[in-house]
């Protein structure tokens, strides 16, 4: 499953891996592709919005 997700991932072009399973987690990022868990995405989206809006 893993060679999966990162060869799907490489394919598309994603900007980030975010899932909970560890043996991707230990990789920190494949292919200059981060892989985050659920909540550091959400954080870094949640920091993202908000310099965006204090921005306007």
């Amino acid at each position: 499953m893993m060679p999966v997700i990162l060869e799907t991932s490489v394919a598309t072009n994603a900007e980030v891996i975010v899932t909970g399973y560890l043996y991707l987690l230990v990789l920190r990022e494949f292919n200059a592709i981060p892989i985050l868990r659920p909540q550091e995405f959400l954080n870094n989206l949640f920091v993202n919005i908000h310099n965006f809006v204090s921005a306007l």
